[in-house]
Parts: C-alpha cells; structure tokens; sequence
C-alpha cells in the first residue's frame, strides 16, 4: 500500500534547491500577464560531460558532436557541445523546479525554440520567463498560460535558447486560494487533506508532485 501525507507547500530550501515562498505555487488567477521571473543566482545549471553522456544514452542520440573531442575539434564549434534537446529540457526544469506553479501545473501543452548558440562543456546557465497570455479553459478549474522563456549564460547574460511554451494551470479557489494567500490559518494535527497539492511519501521516499 503506498502511504501518502500531504504537505501544504515546500520549504524554502528542499531537496538541496531553494525556494522564494512568494512565488511557490501560484495558480491560473493569481499571475499576471507581463509577470516576469528568474531563479538566477538562488538556481543554476553547469553543462558537463556526464550530463551529455548520460543525456546521449537516455535518448539515443550519440551524434560525435556531443561526445567525440576529435570529431568536434574539426567541426565549425571546435568543441563538443551540449544536445540542443538538452538544452531545451533545461529551460523547462528550470520552470518546474522553481516551484513558480507547484503543485498546479497539469501538463505542458506545446513548445517552439529557437537556438541563438552552441553550448559547450562548462558552461553555467539558467533560465528567464515572462508569462505573456493567458487563456481561461471552459473547465472552471483551469486555464492555459503562455511563457516566453530563455536559457542563458551566467558569464554573459546572453541567450543560449529561446523558447515559447504553454502550460495548462489549476485554478486555486476556496480554501487553496485562502491557504495560498496566508489567510485562513493552518490547523495542527489536521488530517492530511489528499486533494490538495502533496508531496508523496513512497517507502520512505519524498518526491515533490510538480505538475
């Protein structure tokens, strides 16, 4: 039997990445249209061989041009450079694990990119968004939010990436939205609610469920 308790929401610092508790778990009402946000510096990510190693054997992809010294060193980049699907993977880690929509992201709906330059080995990056629509769904419980996004050099500031993406979101109301919104205090040794946003407990183990 899988045992589940369910936590409100995240500490500021959990599972070694920190957290601005102002922006955790917002749902569909609560953002704005030209909101913008990024985790840099409290987040950010270094392109290594074992990442594009270990992303190479996840997907398949073992084009030279990841992984060869000598074949890249004679390629127009002179170097090994990071998957561009890796790339685009980051940005949307980036968006997940800054707990901006913990908890209420439902799925991710489409994603278009355009990659401004190659990324080498060693490189530290991280990401910026800015939500720029947003569609109310006929469900009530929903609607979809659009993000212009980037995933840029920490030494530059410059764009690696950028990329479009749509989320479908949950709407937070009633008492989400009071608990969200500090007001309507948390009861001690309450019965975990399960149908509110949880971090599971699987033998042992705690994952947060980040839509």
């Amino acid at each position: 039997m899988t045992e589940q308790t369910a936590i409100i929401r995240p500490e500021s610092v959990y599972d070694g990445f920190e957290f601005d508790p102002k922006l955790v778990q917002r749902g569909w009402d609560e953002v704005e249209v030209g909101y913008q946000y990024t985790d840099y510096p409290l987040r950010s990510v270094v392109i290594t061989e074992q990442m594009v190693d270990d992303f190479a054997r996840m997907t398949g992809d073992f084009n030279p041009i990841h992984l060869d010294p000598a074949f890249a060193r004679k390629s127009i980049h002179r170097q090994k450079i990071a998957h561009g699907a890796l790339m685009l993977s980051l940005v949307v880690g980036q968006y997940h694990g800054s707990g901006f929509t913990y908890g209420t992201t439902l799925a991710l709906l489409n994603i278009q990119s355009n990659f401004q330059r190659t990324c080498g080995m060693g490189e530290e990056v991280y990401g910026t968004f800015e939500v720029i629509e947003k569609e109310a769904e006929p469900h009530p419980k929903r609607g979809k939010m659009r993000l212009s996004s980037a995933l840029r050099s920490v030494k530059t500031h410059e764009p690696f990436m950028e990329c479009e993406f749509e989320v479908l979101v949950r709407r937070l109301r009633g008492k989400s939205a009071l608990k969200r919104l500090g007001l309507e205090p948390a009861v001690e040794c309450a019965a975990p609610d399960v149908s509110a946003d949880v971090v599971v407990v699987t033998n042992g183990t705690m994952g947060a469920t980040r839509g």
